[in-house]
């Protein structure tokens, strides 16, 4: 009987456990979530959210029936049926409770040790598509390449860009300003089509949505046309400002995608 109570008190902090973990905890976080971003949470954890209530209704039954913990639901049916259904109903919860058990040793414990193990080389991947951004960064601005441009703000970025003329020569490397552009952005657009193939269940359908749209971006496409064509001018206060713009949104856009992964910044910006 000890032996029975002490599970019975586990198996309650248990479900407790889960039941705020995958309702109440979320449910602060909904709470200040446009609709968009709720449908889309409930999206990625509709499998998580009927485990649970299947979970509620076994432990519900098993403590209602088997244990008098809860009282029962009275009704009018014959009663030699409701004693069969009630067991067909008992015998349904000890063998979800024990599929479950086993889901959670064969599936869900062995996946967050692998999501525990990636993550790091994930973030780090992402570390190095902002590298390749900061990279040209610093190409304008004459500093070294492994100097981190986290958070420059658009105005800052701006005048940095508008220091040099696009067609001109790094002298190191011997291309242009808008040549560099396109060939960091072809090592930007296999870096993230590498991360979306090899690691796209580690990351949400928004973030792999959002660097898809990155690498589309039209500082990319103008900058590949434009290195294809030197006889095009750079030097229209127009035109300039235009792949100004084009840049600082393409850089908007990752820092907002750098912060959906939630990297700890001091372990890759020493």
């Amino acid at each position: 009987m000890p032996l029975l109570k002490l599970f019975f008190i586990l198996f309650l902090l248990f479900n407790i456990g889960l039941i705020g973990y995958v309702v109440f905890l979320p449910l602060f976080v909904l709470l200040k979530m446009p609709i968009k971003k709720i449908t889309n949470w409930v999206n990625a954890n509709i499998i998580r959210i009927l485990l649970t209530v299947a979970n509620i209704v076994c432990f519900w039954v098993i403590c209602s029936i088997r244990l008098n913990v809860i009282p029962k639901i009275n009704t009018s049916w014959n009663q030699n049926f409701c004693d069969n259904l009630n067991e067909v109903f008992v015998n349904l919860s000890y063998s979800f409770f024990a599929g479950f058990i086993f889901f959670l040793l064969t599936v869900v414990i062995p996946d967050y040790k692998r999501k525990k193990k990636i993550k790091p080389i994930l973030h780090l991947r992402v570390e190095a598509c902002f590298r390749i951004i900061d990279s040209i960064i610093n190409k304008f601005a004459n500093c070294s390449s492994s100097v981190c441009q986290r958070s420059l703000s658009r105005d800052e970025l701006s005048v940095i860009l508008d220091s040099k003329k696009w067609r001109d020569v790094i002298p190191e490397l011997k291309i242009s300003y808008i040549e560099y552009i396109s060939l960091q952005g072809k090592y930007l657009r296999r870096n993230v089509l590498e991360m979306i193939d090899l690691y796209n269940d580690q990351m949400s359908e928004n973030q792999i949505a959002d660097l898809e749209h990155l690498i589309g971006m039209l500082i990319f496409k103008n900058a590949d046309s434009l290195s294809a064509m030197p006889q095009i001018g750079l030097d229209h206060p127009q035109g300039k400002k235009s792949l100004i713009n084009d840049f600082c949104n393409m850089y908007s856009k990752f820092q907002e995608i750098y912060k959906t992964f939630e990297i700890n910044e001091k372990i890759y910006t020493k």
